[in-house]
């Protein structure tokens, strides 16, 4: 189901220019991911509604899941940005320590609440904060958006589309996004060849 390789090329060179490819390999579908065992009940389980929102659009568009979820899984030696990311597993790694938020984050505008790191994807707990929402939902929110960057997708900037999961700013007054909205879906079009059009 890839696009052809002269549809890939554009998408890489446009990807490029708007800073959001990081490979032009076509992207896979299914893929792998664990997340940390250190997340509460309540955390995974607002990580598995997001992981679900984005596999039923792929059941729904491109025809399969876009993410196995393997479960949890325990990092034996503690969570090490140096030696942990980009090591061959896909895992949502959970981040409450400050110190580590400051590494991770630094010389990035204001607070976020997530990153994604090529394979992996980090969640800061300690700094989440929702006024209008639980924590689950903050966390979902989080994850749903950082969730489409592993995917390959990019931010959302156009002003008409702040619905979209992949909206690029957010409040902790806003109300979460934790639905795909129809624009999420155009884009993932854009990525993902899919059966039918949204």
């Amino acid at each position: 189901m890839a696009k052809s390789r002269f549809h890939l090329v554009t998408l890489c060179f446009l990807g490029a220019l708007a800073l959001v490819a990081t490979s032009c390999a076509a992207p896979e579908t299914d893929r792998p991911l664990y997340v940390e065992s250190s997340f509460t009940d309540e955390e995974a389980t607002a990580i598995v509604a997001a992981i679900e929102a984005w596999n039923y659009a792929g059941r729904e568009y491109v025809g399969e899941n876009l993410i196995d979820y393997r479960g949890r899984w325990t990092d034996q030696n503690g969570f090490d940005p140096n030696a942990d990311f980009n090591d061959g597993r896909s895992v949502i790694y959970r981040v409450e320590d400050e110190a580590a938020y400051r590494q991770l984050t630094a010389g990035l505008p204001g607070k976020t609440g997530g990153l994604s790191f090529g394979e992996d994807t980090v969640v800061f707990t300690g700094v989440l904060q929702a006024e209008t929402y639980s924590h689950g939902e903050a966390v979902q929110y989080v994850l749903i958006h950082e969730l489409g960057h592993w995917l390959g997708l990019p931010d959302e900037r156009r002003e008409d589309r702040t619905d979209s999961v992949m909206y690029w700013r957010r409040s902790s007054s806003d109300a979460p996004r934790l639905e795909l909205a129809p624009s999420d879906i155009e884009n993932l079009c854009v990525f993902y060849d899919c059966e039918r059009k949204p």
